[in-house]
């Protein structure tokens, strides 16, 4: 055989091979972008459940916030409020807030398709809200408590309950109000102009 004829026979085998390769290499690059955009697509949606829980979460604690500083100011004027003032007026953490959608897009690996700035600052606003959370709990914890020893100790001291015993923990709440507020209203403002 003569070496022409070696590679006359060659030829259409290593093309063969080669298409076939390039083939599969083809295939996976177009799977990998498929799959890109899918996860893409996925990280858009959970940034936009999570836009819609912090705008939730603004409107409920604007109302808790409004309340809980007229709260704060009766008790600081104490002198010159009114018995029924004082009983309309309670201090409410707004223990009711989301978190659903940030704790989604940890558990579903979506995260890695959102930009590390992005996830940093929604960390920080988590972050705040879950300490404004365990304040807003040892409050109503203490005051139970407070209220417990008080009806064990004397019947007729219950109603009595001193409001400022807890001023300073009402006060540390609604600093954190404040900042946990602000920080939401940061945020959503730049999640809504990446979108």
């Amino acid at each position: 055989m003569k070496p022409n004829n070696k590679i006359q026979m060659i030829r259409p085998v290593l093309t063969e091979v080669l298409s076939i390769v390039i083939g599969v290499l083809l295939a996976l690059a177009v799977n990998e972008w498929n799959e890109n955009r899918i996860q893409t697509g996925k990280a858009d949606e959970a940034i936009q459940n999570i836009i819609h829980e912090i705008d939730s979460n603004i409107k409920l604690m604007d109302i808790v916030n409004k309340n809980n500083k007229v709260v704060i100011e009766l008790l600081n004027n104490e002198s010159v409020v009114t018995s029924n003032e004082k009983n309309n007026q309670q201090f409410l953490p707004g223990l009711q807030i989301q978190d659903t959608a940030w704790k989604t897009l940890q558990s579903t690996g979506v995260s890695q398709h959102i930009k590390y700035s992005t996830l940093y600052t929604l960390s920080n606003v988590y972050s705040l809200q879950e300490i404004y959370k365990k304040l807003g709990y040892n409050l109503i914890q203490n005051v139970a408590n407070h209220r417990i020893l008080l009806s064990v100790k004397d019947k007729g001291v219950l109603n009595s309950i001193d409001s400022k015993v807890f001023l300073t923990d009402m006060e540390l709440i609604e600093s954190v109000e404040s900042a946990l507020l602000s920080n939401y209203k940061k945020t959503l403002d730049q999640l809504k102009s990446k979108v």
